[in-house]
């Protein structure tokens, strides 16, 4: 029994094309880090950016400038460090 079309008989142009798509899906992934938790991840699992400021660091220097009192400094870290 003889097959027509493109897809008959053997390889095709026309089959190239589903694997040049997940070439460049995986490409474009790998690029966005999405093979290291860059698109998503588990939770708690993202690396702390370099430059981010922690809750108790906010804390000191909100206490430093004078934004709050000796009281509401001593309330808010001991909440941060419950």
């Amino acid at each position: 029994m003889w097959m027509h079309g493109p897809y008959a008989g053997g390889f095709s142009f026309f089959m190239i094309f589903p694997a040049i798509f997940l070439l460049i899906f995986l490409a474009l992934c790998a690029r966005r880090g999405a093979f290291r938790g860059g698109c998503g991840g588990a939770p708690g699992r993202h690396k702390r950016h370099p430059h981010a400021i922690g809750a108790r660091d906010l804390l000191d220097q909100r206490y430093a400038r004078g934004e709050i009192d000796h009281e509401q400094y001593l309330r808010m870290k001991d909440a941060l460090d419950s």
